[in-house]
């Protein structure tokens, strides 16, 4: 038998004492109990309530946590960090999943349609999974997007930002970035076709900077006999074209 020897009303919930032992109630649960000084809770009873107590909590603090998306697994943890044990947990991450407050399919799809103009399939994917989304619903979902087609509106703006790089290392430069991004090396050999046309550099012009200021540099050394076959050898690693390589130092 437990007995209430103290209720004290709190701004947002009540402290009562049963046989001295404090215990922060939520108001709902005070109610349905309708607790007051003095009564007495049989131990079964009394442990019904406790737990109906703890579930209350937990599953208000989750509420107040989704008020931005999360999956299940991010609830999930941050319920247990504050200290939920795993029945309560399973039972208000269940609530939430039935009432539409945590959906991972929801979430996936939503997150693939923000994220899929920054990050590619394979980083997306990745980061998904950290957060517990079956791999199964990632798949389906990744497929449904033309990885290609997004390569192709994005590799534009890119490929004009390389007008200080020879054509070749503007190509090398795109496509080791968007591999880095996730894209996969296949989709991205296949946009990079069509990017060319928006290099923008002019690539004589180039060379003529890059000539000058290595003869500027093989000048200042004591022994720059092969200094002419050296510059040509470094811009044709360049990826400039021997042709036009030529065309420079002749001129």
């Amino acid at each position: 038998m437990k007995t209430i020897t103290g209720i004290t009303k709190k701004s947002k919930n009540y402290e009562v004492f049963f046989n001295g032992e404090l215990l922060v109630v939520e108001p709902e649960v005070f109610l349905k109990y309708r607790l007051s000084p003095g009564k007495e809770l049989e131990l079964k009873t009394y442990n019904e309530f406790v737990k109906e107590n703890e579930y209350t909590f937990f599953y208000k603090l989750g509420i107040i946590k989704l008020k931005r998306m999360l999956t299940r697994k991010e609830i999930k943890d941050f319920l247990i960090t504050k200290g939920a044990s795993e029945p309560i947990v399973k039972q208000v991450v269940q609530k939430y999943i039935e009432r539409k407050y945590v959906d991972d399919f929801v979430y996936a799809k939503d997150y693939i349609a923000q994220k899929k103009y920054s990050d590619g399939p394979l980083v997306i994917e990745h980061k998904l999974r950290e957060k517990g989304i079956d791999p199964a619903v990632i798949e389906d979902l990744l497929r449904q997007n033309d990885e290609t087609e997004i390569l192709l509106e994005l590799m534009p703006k890119k490929m004009r930002s390389m007008s200080k790089k020879s054509k070749k290392q503007a190509l090398q430069t795109v496509k080791g970035f968007f591999i880095r991004k996730g894209f996969h090396m296949e989709a991205v050999d296949t946009a990079l076709k069509n990017a060319l046309e928006f290099y923008t550099g002019n690539e004589l012009s180039l060379i003529e900077k890059d000539y000058q200021k290595l003869v500027r540099r093989y000048q200042t050394k004591p022994d720059h006999q092969n200094m002419q076959y050296e510059i040509i050898q470094k811009l044709y690693a360049k990826g400039y074209k021997m042709e036009d390589i030529k065309k420079v130092v002749k001129s």
